[in-house]
């Protein structure tokens, strides 16, 4: 997806800070300055790579938007595997036969 490099490697770098969608378009398109256009379509980007993690659960709306106008702050879960298991790693699926 377009911006999810930047937009994780901003998150992974501050897993206890929360991020509103402004600041994480800022960070994937390096400061730059944009055209409305640019800046929507940035926008628009941003806010369906959260979706995206948002379902595969490795970011969590940490203040949804309460009213008209305010924004919602996005982090890191807490709850995901930092280090899930490879497949075959996990301990007991391989039994070997002991030598006579």
């Amino acid at each position: 997806m377009r911006f999810g490099v930047e937009v994780m490697e901003l998150m992974e770098a501050y897993p206890e800070r929360s991020f509103r969608v402004v600041e994480l378009v800022r960070y994937a398109t390096r400061g730059r300055p944009l055209s409305p256009s640019e800046r929507e379509a940035a926008r628009k980007a941003v806010k369906r790579l959260l979706d995206a993690l948002i379902a595969s659960g490795f970011v969590v709306i940490s203040r949804p938007a309460s009213a008209s106008g305010s924004a919602a702050e996005y982090s890191m879960s807490r709850f995901r595997d930092i280090c899930p298991p490879k497949a075959g790693q996990e301990a007991g699926q391989y039994v070997r036969a002991l030598a006579p």
